[in-house]
C-alpha cells in the first residue's frame, strides 16, 4: 500500500503524527486531560507533551478549561466537518440519499460506526418536516448511542435475516427509523436509513413500502463502493509497476554509467 511506503520512508514527519495523536488522544469519555494524561497515554515526557499541547493551543485545535486542562477547540470540529463534506462516502452517496427522500418523502440518513456512537456522514431532512411536531436536531458530525437507532443496530452488527433494523421510538418519542447495511465488499463499512414519525409511518409500512426502496438504495451505493475500490486498486498497482520501472531504469544507467568510467580507466 501507498500509506504503509511512506510510514518507512524519509517523507514520514514524526513530529506530525505525535501532534495529530495529541489529538487523538480526546475522546466524549475523556474530553479534558492534563499534561500528565496526555504524557501517560502517548508514552512521552511531560515537556514534550506539554510542548505539543502549547502549539495546539497556538493553533486553534486545543483550549485550556477554568482548570487549566486542555480540551479540543472549536477548529477540530470545524475540520471534521470540511473531512466529512469531502469523504468519497458521503459524495458518492449524496445522489442516492437524495432519490431516497424524494422516493420515500422521509428524513434520509448515512452514518457510520464511531466508538459507541453513530456518526452521521450526511442527513437530509424531510421537506415535509414542518408538517409534523416532532423530527430529529442532527446533521452531518453529529454523534447518536447507536443501540438507540436503527442505523447503530446496523452498524452493530444486529441485522439478521430481515437485512434491515428498526428502531420504535428508542431515541425519540415519535420516530420510527429504518436502515440497512452499507458494503464495501463484505464489510458493512455505514448504514443507510430513514426516520418517520410514528403517526405516519405504522411498521407495516415500513416493511411493505419503506424496505424495498432503502435495499435496492444500499445495494447502489454499495456497487459504487465496490468500483471504486477496484479503480483505486489498479491506480496503486500502476503507480507501483511505473515506480518499480523508474527504478530498475535509473539502476540500469547507473550500471552503463559504472561500465563507461571502468572502460575510460582502461
Amino acid at each position: 500500500m501507498v500509506g504503509e511506503h511512506v510510514l518507512r520512508s524519509n517523507q514520514f514527519s514524526k513530529s506530525l503524527a505525535k501532534g495529530l495523536a495529541v489529538l487523538v488522544c480526546f475522546s466524549p469519555e475523556r474530553p479534558t486531560l492534563s499534561v500528565s494524561d496526555i504524557s501517560e497515554a502517548l508514552g512521552m515526557t511531560r515537556s514534550t507533551a506539554h510542548r505539543y499541547a502549547s502549539t495546539l493551543v497556538a493553533l486553534g485545535y486545543l483550549q485550556k478549561d477554568e482548570q487549566r486542562r486542555y480540551e479540543l477547540a472549536a477548529r477540530v470540529s470545524d475540520l471534521g466537518r470540511s473531512a466529512l463534506g469531502a469523504t468519497p462516502l458521503r459524495a458518492q452517496a449524496r445522489l442516492e440519499l437524495e432519490r431516497l427522500r424524494s422516493d420515500t418523502g422521509c428524513t434520509v440518513g448515512l452514518a457510520v460506526l464511531d466508538g459507541t456512537a453513530n456518526l452521521y456522514v450526511d442527513r437530509l431532512p424531510s421537506h415535509h418536516t414542518a408538517l409534523y411536531d416532532v423530527d430529529l436536531p442532527v446533521g452531518a458530525g453529529s454523534r447518536v448511542p447507536a443501540d438507540r437507532t436503527a442505523l447503530g443496530k446496523v452498524l452493530l452488527e444486529q441485522v439478521r435475516a430481515a437485512e434491515v433494523a428498526i428502531e420504535d421510538e428508542e431515541l425519540v418519542a415519535g420516530l420510527r427509523s429504518i436502515a440497512a447495511p452499507v458494503y464495501d465488499g463484505d464489510v458493512v463499512v455505514a448504514a443507510i436509513g430513514i426516520t418517520a414519525p410514528s403517526a405516519t409511518h405504522t411498521f407495516a409500512r415500513l416493511a411493505s413500502e419503506v424496505r424495498p426502496v432503502l435495499l435496492d438504495c444500499a445495494a447502489r451505493i454499495s456497487s459504487d463502493l465496490r468500483s471504486r475500490r477496484r479503480d483505486l486498486t489498479m491506480a496503486e498497482q500502476n503507480a507501483q509497476k511505473r515506480e518499480t520501472r523508474h527504478v530498475g531504469s535509473a539502476n540500469n544507467q547507473r550500471s552503463v554509467d559504472g561500465d563507461d568510467s571502468a572502460r575510460s580507466a582502461e
